[in-house]
């Protein structure tokens, strides 16, 4: 039975994320002077709660900043029984700012528990979908002495009708009476109560936002935490908006840890492939994606589309992170873009850092602390990044503290800076008190563009300090003059500005004209977007590039489209060549999966007989500065 009793607590110190301090506790059965039995393990002090729609580890508010894990290991196939090997892992995933990880579906082995005891990393652990009982029960001995340990799942976006609820109360009841300081996360996604819903059950409502009230009371008598589905986070992450979350995520009344943000596919790094050699998983993967590439005629290209993949989902990362970090009722999250795992769908680069814990290119530990630190700065900078000179720019910043203790008596300082880092604009403030563990907002900047006679990349770098608080992020803007269109060049008779090509104008660029063409006129096309591939998939684009050409000289970019793109390729179209009898040499090029190889290209020129044809599918807004600048050079360039 269970033997209770009370003791000092001999000036131990509790175990946390940031202070894992672990003892050694020897419990022996005596008879007298002899010991029958005896067992030795270590534990750490620590009590996780519920309180309201926020977690306390010990008392202080906590955020849990997390990735998932999907079982993948590339050398060992199965799960390593290496204590060192998870020692290292788990070190890595600290420095990027990394506090728990939800392990998809799967309980890891014991030198797992054992290292994120040691590391103060904690832990979801899930049961497999179709677990049984015994199973669930088998789960919580094993992981119950291991402070790590703090929430139990049953599983992952299993459709929850009346017979799973029953089972969920049942492994509820388990947990309360054989794990009762850890907290219980019913399902990860909750198919059935808020996405996958039958409007004709019972229960179902469309207020605050469609789903089964009736199902999620159940739930809410049970569940400590929610894992609402990550949808709106990592599939359309860019469509995301504040007024969206807060509505979606009101209903839940539980702390609300985001399920699988991101879901970015990157291009596979076909340089890996030597590593599978002799392994159990061998390199069949790399093998066949470098036989398609290389049939395709782009094996060449293929070290460029993945450098610029990696740069291009890691913006889609930041962005995804710092917006559900705004949300007032986000406590944490899962990012499903940590690690890759290539046995999810067959190829899965959706890391940043890849397969063997080694980061992608382009990324630091700096960049990734800025936005999946413990404490992060926060702004309103939105998707429109391209800023005109002498337009007034006006950005709320905010902060998002969870140290021990609140701010007080600080400073924000901000500052604009270029590529050269020539200082265009700066400025601060004081800042009286920020609380922990909620969004605060913290001042706003307010500044007019100056004005310069060419474009500029530039920087915004903020930083909040004060109190032991030291934290900065930034944010990447482009600056262009303002231009007006070349009327007279448009004036000429020997350029022409077309949205469909005709016999007519095919006869005049023949004969020596020039002509734009606006569209995708006669090309076969697909729509693009900004919003990167998601993981594993077939179709959408998996990376961008800027080719060096002489319309591209002076037009700001580092060889892809970055956000100053952003408003060109959303809702845009891009040509595919490849059942065109036409060369094949884009000026910016879309860059599809290597699963489903499209030859894609947004902007380039043609011989036509004696004349030349430009050809552009970007949209060219008349109020985005960068469209329009762009559209200025092509006119230039012609």
């Amino acid at each position: 039975g269970n033997i209770q009793w009370t003791t000092e607590t001999f000036d131990m110190k509790a175990w946390s994320d940031h202070q894992p301090n672990l003892y050694r506790i020897r419990l022996c059965l005596r008879d007298g002077q002899q010991i029958i039995d005896r067992h030795e393990q270590m534990f750490g002090l620590r009590y996780i709660e519920a309180n309201g729609i926020k977690l306390r580890l010990n008392g202080n508010p906590i955020m849990l900043r997390g990735l998932t894990d999907h079982a993948y290991f590339p050398e060992t196939c199965a799960p390593p029984s290496d204590l060192e090997f998870y020692r290292t892992t788990l070190k890595k995933l600290r420095r990027l700012g990394f506090n728990w990880v939800r392990f998809h579906t799967w309980t890891p082995p014991e030198e797992c528990l054992q290292a994120a005891d040691e590391l103060g990393m904690m832990l979801q652990v899930e049961a497999p979908n179709g677990f049984s009982e015994d199973d669930w029960l088998a789960i919580l001995r094993t992981c119950r002495k291991h402070p790590s340990v703090v929430i139990y799942c049953c599983g992952n976006e299993v459709g929850i009708n009346e017979k799973v609820l029953a089972k969920l109360k049942r492994m509820a009841e388990h947990l309360r009476h054989l794990v009762p300081d850890a907290l219980f996360n019913p399902m990860e996604g909750l198919r059935k109560i808020e996405y996958d819903v039958d409007p004709s059950d019972e229960g179902f409502v469309s207020e605050p936002y469609p789903h089964n009230a009736k199902r999620l009371g159940e739930l809410k008598a049970i569940a400590d935490v929610f894992a609402p589905h990550g949808s709106i986070f990592s599939y359309h992450s860019l469509d995301t908006d504040e007024r969206l979350m807060d509505r979606r995520l009101s209903m839940y009344d539980r702390p609300c840890l985001i399920h699988e943000v991101g879901i970015n596919d990157s291009y596979l790094n076909l340089d890996l492939q030597h590593r599978y050699e002799g392994t159990r998983i061998g390199t069949e993967l790399y093998a066949a994606a470098r036989a398609y590439i290389q049939k395709m005629g782009l094996l060449h290209m293929a070290p460029l589309y993945y450098r610029n993949s990696c740069r291009w989902m890691q913006q889609i990362v930041k962005y995804s992170l710092e917006n559900a970090r705004k949300c007032e009722y986000v406590s944490g999250y899962d990012l499903l873009g940590a690690i890759d795992c290539h046995w999810h769908r067959t190829g899965y680069a959706v890391g940043l850092l890849n397969e063997f814990y080694e980061m992608k290119p382009g990324l630091s530990a700096e960049a990734v602390l800025n936005y999946n630190g413990e404490s992060v700065l926060l702004a309103n900078c939105g998707k429109h990044r391209n800023i005109a000179c002498g337009q007034e720019l006006n950005i709320t910043l905010w902060a998002s503290l969870y140290g021990e203790n609140p701010l007080e008596q600080g400073n924000l300082s901000w500052v604009l800076f270029d590529e050269e880092r020539r200082v265009y604009a700066q400025g601060g403030q004081a800042v009286q008190y920020v609380a922990t563990g909620k969004v605060e907002a913290v001042g706003d900047i307010r500044f007019t563009v100056p004005k310069i006679s060419r474009p500029r990349k530039m920087l915004l770098e903020v930083f909040l300090s004060g109190s032991g608080y030291y934290v900065k992020n930034s944010w990447d803007y482009w600056v262009f003059p303002v231009v007006k269109p070349e009327k007279k060049v448009l004036g000429e008779s020997s350029i022409r500005l077309l949205t469909t090509l005709d016999a007519e104008s095919l006869k005049f660029i023949a004969g020596g004209g020039k002509a734009l063409l606006l569209g995708s006129g006669p090309f076969p096309s697909l729509p693009t977007t900004f919003q990167i591939m998601s993981g594993g998939r077939v179709h959408g684009n998996n990376a961008t590039v800027v080719r060096e050409h002489p319309l591209m000289v002076d037009f700001p970019h580092e060889g892809f489209c970055d956000w100053q793109f952003y408003s060109m390729l959303e809702g845009a179209e891009t040509v595919v060549f490849n059942d065109l009898d036409i060369p094949f040499n884009p000026i910016v090029e879309i860059v599809s999966s290597y699963k489903m190889i499209r030859k894609q290209s947004s902007l380039f020129e043609l011989q036509v007989g004696a004349g030349k044809l430009l050809v552009c599918t970007l949209k060219m807004n008349e109020d985005d500065c960068a469209a329009q600048y762009l559209y200025n050079r092509m006119l230039n360039y012609m």
